[in-house]
């Protein structure tokens, strides 16, 4: 179906997508159109491409699929189009004068004839330059939406590709249409593979074994690697892109020539992956080596042990001992094994030594939590590096750095697990020689999203001293949780389960009895008899987003439970909504609601509450951590999800007082001991696993082995030694 005409009133447009929302209007109608135009401007002659659609909310519209740019025909369309300011040096008064001299010739004048229009009063030499330059903008720009159209790419890509490159957009794809892989990965190769063919790009271009090189060791690097085994990935490249090894040897040089790759031993790196390895160990070892003062710090704990009534076992004293005779030490242990009870006790002992002291987690979830249990301010890492973007929005990088280090005396990293070699990289290199530095988590987690096993290869290395703590210290002496996280690292199938305790398990036989039972525990029995409240006490946990018990099913469920149906929504989202954000969005406003300070940053992971939902605006207010007020609108609203249900390895670095665990079926990937006991050690009263149990003890019998590829414990090995024989 198509609509030729132009829109009168444009009520919403994103810039960054060109996401449009406005009254089009043709053969004497106004239609409410959506879709994907980007650059629009009222007035402009356009032949739209979609389908009529009914929307719950606003009624019936039209969903732009695709569209093309017309002439305008009609006079009150060009003025609309002259007078909008999109031609500079052209504003309403103006825009009358052409038209009343020239009609309905005006814009065939401005393409083909522009000089006749020094005949209008007010357009000298100057002013027509102005225009004439800017019209011409326009039409590139024009031209290079059809080109990208013609090639297949949706509007929404569109508009972002136009806007990193320009009116040079056409040039560069048609020179070179794999550098769009380069700089917009998120597209697919298999996108821009077909798109290149479109142009004549044979399978053997250098640019395609180059882009695919690149697409061959992302993939790599989004499984946790660190980097590819050499003949590996020769002997791959070559199967898939159906060519001889000698043309992707040479290749390959070619790119290691170039800087792009970096070849050592066999091992095959993208060059920013081996630099972040790299001087990670060499930072590492730096801080590890720097000449130190011991801490005096036995007095000053025996005290705070007897303020609070606190008894630290033999191994915890341990773990002091290392910390105040080490520049760098490991923490590591179990739920409940007195991890945050050492933490408060050296934010005691930096606070009696007058020493400067910094806490930081890898999510604003887990430092929120370091927080509200030791009482010390903590930070995320990344706004603890003071992160910035580039001018044009498109790097990322960080104001602390070597040249401007953090300003500490000791440094406390907890969940060291969740952290990947980019961002350890980064951290330790902001870190100055003689900072006391402690790595803090639990080496039986999860490892981290992005590539690596920093906390792995640091202990399995031997270079840092590490202390396992082992005992469990609990404020129930019989707790069923860490006990039952326990014996699942163990691969025990002899979970113990009791109904009066803090952990309990539901067998059920199918999905539907599984559903039924979450329903009555989230509504009734866990309200009733724990007084927890459903929405924010209890958290539901499952191994995966997709199938029947997957997140997406279970939070369908749950907000049909505890949400009222009637209440207005935009994209499903309601007043009252538990969501999460999805992504980091480091440019996204918020505002404090007490203090009311501004900024900026909304990360993955964080958890916040539906407060209002404008439906004629389309706009959806959200309040993260009770306080940070945030505003999304239509472009912005796929960063949100339903946060009743989420996946475990989205839970990694927080707690919460119940926590259910649903099993159905689950995947290969997900079926091991390290998903299910970080599930596990999420709860913090009360754990419950409810569904299959052939699940669970399949998840506890299958190790993780964390066969990832990283050479860093290696390169702490020889740096250790290096530093040591130096000295000797």
């Amino acid at each position: 179906m198509t609509l030729q005409g132009h829109f009168v009133e444009i009520i919403f447009n994103n810039p960054d997508n060109g996401y449009t929302v406005g009254l089009f209007a043709h053969e004497d109608e106004l239609t409410m159109c959506v879709g994907y135009l980007p650059g629009l401007t009222p007035g402009e002659e356009l032949e739209l491409t979609g389908g009529m659609a009914e929307h719950p909310k606003y009624g019936v519209q039209f969903k732009v699929e695709s569209y093309k740019y017309l002439l305008p025909s009609e006079t009150d369309a060009m003025y609309e189009f002259l007078s909008s300011g999109t031609i500079e040096g052209v504003g309403p008064a103006l825009a009358e004068r052409i038209l009343m001299m020239f009609g309905e010739l005006s814009f065939d004048i401005l393409e083909h004839d522009p000089q006749r229009l020094q005949a209008v009063p007010g357009i000298g030499p100057k002013t027509l330059k102005r225009i004439v330059d800017s019209y011409q903008t326009i039409l590139e720009r024009r031209d290079s939406l059809m080109f990208l159209q013609q090639l297949g790419l949706g509007p929404q890509r569109t508009a972002s590709i136009i806007t990193r490159y320009g009116t040079d957009t056409r040039q560069v794809i048609e020179e070179n249409p794999y550098r769009l892989y380069l700089d917009f990965p998120q597209v697919g190769f298999q996108t821009i593979d077909t798109l290149a063919s479109k142009l004549g790009f044979e399978r053997d271009h250098e640019y395609r074994i180059h882009a695919y090189v690149l697409h061959l060791l992302i993939q790599y690097q989004d499984q946790g690697h660190v980097f590819a085994d050499y003949e590996q990935a020769k002997q791959r490249l070559a199967r898939e892109l159906m060519l001889d090894e000698e043309r992707i040897e040479d290749r390959l040089r070619s790119l290691i020539g170039l800087g792009h790759l970096f070849v050592e031993d066999g091992r095959l790196y993208l060059q920013q992956t081996y630099r972040a390895e790299t001087f990670l160990a060499m930072d590492l070892s730096r801080l590890a080596h720097a000449p130190m003062e011991d801490l005096d710090y036995k007095e000053i704990i025996d005290r705070f042990c007897q303020r609070y009534d606190i008894t630290l076992d033999i191994v915890q004293w341990e773990a002091l001992e290392t910390i105040a005779t080490h520049p760098v030490s490991v923490i590591t242990g179990g739920p409940g094994t007195g991890k945050t009870t050492l933490i408060r006790g050296l934010c005691h002992l930096a606070e009696k030594l007058n020493l400067k002291l910094l806490l930081a987690a890898p999510t604003g979830r887990a430092a929120k939590r370091m927080e509200e249990t030791t009482g010390h301010p903590a930070a995320t890492i990344h706004r603890l590096l003071e992160y910035k973007f580039s001018e044009d929005e498109q790097a990322l990088f960080f104001e602390r750095s070597r040249l401007n280090p953090l300003e500490t005396d000791i440094l406390i990293i907890d969940e060291v697990s969740m952290v990947d070699v980019f961002l350890m990289a980064s951290l330790l290199e902001a870190v100055e020689s003689g900072t006391r530095l402690i790595l803090i988590g639990d080496a039986n987690q999860l490892a981290s999203v992005g590539p690596g096993k920093v906390l792995h290869d640091v202990i399995d290395s031997g270079s840092i001293p590490t202390t396992n703590l082992l005992h469990i210290f609990r404020q129930s002496e019989h707790s069923l949780i860490p006990e039952n996280a326990a014996r699942v690292i163990e691969g025990s199938r002899e979970i113990h389960s009791d109904n009066q305790g803090d952990f309990f398990i539901m067998r059920t036989s199918d999905t539907d009895e599984t559903k039924a039972k979450l329903a009555q525990l989230i509504t009734n029995r866990l309200p009733e008899y724990y007084g927890f409240d459903p929405v924010w006490d209890i958290q539901v946990l499952t191994p995966m987003r997709k199938g029947p018990v997957g997140t997406h099913q279970l939070n369908e469920l749950i907000q049909s439970l505890l949400i009222d149906p009637s209440r207005p929504d935009i994209r499903g989202f309601r007043v009252g909504d538990k969501i999460m954000q999805t992504k980091n969005d480091y440019t996204l406003a918020w505002r404090d609601r007490q203090t009311f300070d501004q900024g900026v940053g909304v990360f993955n992971g964080d958890i916040g509450e539906v407060i209002e939902v404008d439906t004629r605006n389309r706009r959806l207010v959200v309040v993260f951590d009770k306080t940070r007020e945030v505003e999304y609108t239509a472009d912005n609203l796929n960063q949100l999800e339903l946060a009743y249900a989420m996946t475990i390895h989205k839970s990694q670095g927080s707690e919460f007082p119940c926590v259910i665990i649903v099993l159905g079926y689950v995947p290969g990937i997900l079926n091991n001991r390290n998903v299910i006991y970080t599930g596990i050690t999420r709860a913090r009263q009360l754990l419950i696993v409810l569904g299959s149990m052939n699940s669970l003890y399949q998840m506890i019998e299958h190790v993780d082995s964390f066969e990832r590829n990283t050479y860093l414990s290696e390169r702490l090995v020889q740096d250790s030694q290096m530093r040591q024989g130096g000295t000797e």
